[in-house]
């Protein structure tokens, strides 16, 4: 026996006022199922007029009666350019992503059932049914609307061991001076020192690198590791303390304004303090490359052929 075998409850179940709400939400998915497809396909049904010579070939038409013809076709669907799509944001080095899903579903489907339970029957088997239906249905519109979110994470990575104790601990002091920009990063809106702050932190993670690969040279930035990074720092998380005031007195604004003139400098002087590193690099490639040119010069295999 099926379960609507009973009349009664059949004709209850047609009667209730559950299933013209059941009915409307099966018929608005409908429709939106019927949009989507509507909009995947470009092309449909035309009515137009098509002026022929049907008119001139069949002489004057007697008055009242209309020559025109009407035809109905289908348009072939023709494929749309699809706009150029811009290149996937690269992920951050030393970063993982992580997809941070939306509670906004959950929160959804809880208000549908306090509402329908708050609003319709729920002493029937039937009405639990259309509730998770309907529950359901929710869920997957919002899931549409509400999407989920990714976020980068910082990577743990294990301590540079250089077999300098010195320069071990130089590199990880540099780190948490890394982690302190990227928080600095985060807490500050300002698109421009933003900017600044992530050529710094990448300009300080290059010159890190560098003195792993090269600990003799440790002290070569310790006035940066002293003084440069530090005061940085301390300008950064005074101008948001400044910037969370919400107000702009003469005070304030004249000191925001010097703060962010000064990452001009800063970010220069960052620049220089990599560069200097590269200095005695730069000059033995100088001396090979001059080595090298006089070399060829006297073997004869520079210069136009032609002119020896």
């Amino acid at each position: 026996m099926s379960l609507f075998g009973n009349r009664n409850l059949r004709d209850e179940w047609k009667k209730s006022y559950t299933r013209q709400v059941a009915q409307e939400a099966a018929d608005k998915l409908n429709q939106y199922m019927k949009q989507q497809v509507n909009q995947r396909v470009n092309g449909g049904y035309s009515n137009e007029p098509r002026q022929n010579d049907t008119a001139s070939n069949r002489g004057p038409s007697p008055e009242g009666v209309n020559n025109t013809t009407y035809h109905y076709s289908y348009r072939s669907a023709k494929k749309k350019e699809e706009p150029k799509q811009s290149a996937a944001p690269q992920q951050p080095a030393n970063m993982k992503e992580i997809i941070k899903k939306s509670a906004a579903p959950f929160y959804a489907v809880g208000i549908t059932w306090l509402l329908y339970a708050a609003l319709l029957p729920m002493y029937r088997w039937f009405d639990f049914v259309i509730a998770a239906a309907v529950s359901l249905l929710v869920y997957w519109l919002a899931k549409k609307i509400f999407k989920d979110k990714k976020i980068y994470v910082p990577v743990p990575q294990e301590p540079v061991q250089t077999g300098n104790s010195e320069v071990d601990r130089i590199i990880a002091e540099g780190k948490e001076y890394l982690a302190q920009l990227r928080r600095a990063d985060l807490d500050i809106p300002d698109a421009k020192i933003s900017a600044q702050i992530v050529r710094m932190e990448d300009i300080s993670s290059k010159i890190f690198a560098f003195i792993a690969e090269n600990p003799n040279r440790a002290p070569e930035i310790r006035r940066f590791m002293n003084y440069y990074l530090p005061t940085t720092l301390k300008l950064l998380k005074s101008y948001h303390r400044l910037d969370s005031q919400g107000i702009r007195g003469e005070n304030i604004t004249a000191t925001m304004r010097n703060i962010e003139k000064m990452m001009d400098t800063i970010v220069l002087a960052f620049e220089k303090q990599l560069d200097n590193l590269f200095q005695d690099e730069a000059m033995d490639i100088s001396t090979d490359i001059t080595v090298l040119e006089g070399m060829l010069e006297r073997e004869g295999l520079t210069g136009d052929p032609m002119n020896k």
